[in-house]
């Protein structure tokens, strides 16, 4: 199985030969892809920034194989928390915590998951863009992993990135948007990018390892996952690293490497070992947004209502006692 991470500069074609005829081979792949060359140092300093897209060279390599990440960003109103300054006191910056929507908290759905994901919780990705599915020449069963919550948004490049947007409330109708794949499997036989179209070079690289060019792969698996940052740890500032998943900022450890290693693990043995094993389920996350617009409804539930309860109650209470005793 061969894992790209992050990849930041352009593979070449006999790379891209290498890794076709790789996958043709029965070689698993699974790709972790920034789209959007964009992380949180980019901000620092200044206004606003506009990321470029990585010149990675591959998108007819995955694109074959039915893939298709698209140049844009997702934004999520499910998503982690960001310090930012507030103020000074006594010299020092004030720092508080607001929802940053480009780090959205992934959640797999609750009904019918996919054995990769089921039980597991909320897992969180860094600047991720969108992943459309494209119809191959040769069939492939293909299974979204992962999507964003019910109110996203996405914003296509060039797109100018900043702080700004955390000034003003959120309106429900920027977030308009739901269930957007940000991972996706596909399984089955893939199509050779090279199909018909093979060099003098790319037969003498075959010819050295004595393997014959593969037009289509055995029974295979290919996922994409559109950030590479999912499988990063976080390093600090003494050396030491924290658990894959960890965030610095509310000191939350998210389900990243449970997928992760869900995923490897499905991609070797045709999920056995993932179906079989006894998982723990674990809470999910509120409908943050959703809480926010029936806030007051609950309230009235909750607060008013049984006081409206124990105010009648008192009422027809005292009316029957004195007519009780009225008539004694």
């Amino acid at each position: 199985m061969l894992i790209v991470a992050k990849p930041t500069q352009a593979f070449s074609e006999k790379d891209k030969f290498k890794l076709d005829q790789y996958v043709m081979n029965g070689g698993k792949m699974l790709w972790m892809v920034d789209r959007m060359g964009i992380n949180l140092d980019s901000l620092r300093g200044v206004p606003y920034f506009v990321p470029q897209d990585y010149p990675l060279n591959i998108e007819d390599l995955l694109y074959k194989y039915g893939f298709r990440v698209e140049p844009n960003l997702l934004a999520d109103r499910q998503c982690s928390k960001i310090p930012l300054v507030v103020g000074q006191q006594g010299g020092q910056n004030q720092y508080d915590l607001f929802d940053w929507y480009y780090h959205p908290v992934i959640t797999p759905p609750a009904v019918n998951p996919h054995p990769v994901v089921k039980s597991i919780g909320g897992v969180n990705l860094h600047f991720p863009s969108t992943i459309d599915t494209i119809k191959t020449k040769t069939p492939l069963k293909k299974t979204v992993l992962l999507t964003s919550s019910g109110f996203s948004k996405t914003q296509y490049s060039p797109v100018r990135v900043s702080y700004d947007i955390l000034r003003y409330e959120p309106e429900p109708s920027w977030f308009n948007k739901k269930n957007l794949p940000v991972a996706v499997m596909a399984e089955g036989v893939f199509p050779s990018n090279y199909a018909n179209r093979v060099s003098e070079e790319m037969t003498a690289t075959l010819q050295e390892i004595g393997t014959p060019f593969r037009a289509e792969s055995v029974e295979n698996k290919i996922v994409v996952i559109s950030d590479g940052d999912i499988a990063k740890n976080l390093i600090t500032a003494d050396g030491s690293y924290q658990p894959l998943g960890f965030n610095q900022f509310n000191e939350r450890t998210y389900a990243n490497k449970d997928f992760l290693v869900n995923t490897v693990e499905y991609m070797f043995d045709n999920g056995g070992i993932i179906q079989a094993r006894d998982k723990d389920i674990k809470l999910r996350l509120m409908d943050r947004a959703k809480i926010e617009q029936t806030r007051g409804l609950w309230q009235f539930i909750n607060i008013v209502l049984p006081l409206l309860f124990l105010g009648i109650f008192a009422i027809i209470f005292n009316f029957l006692r004195r007519r009780k005793y009225a008539r004694s």
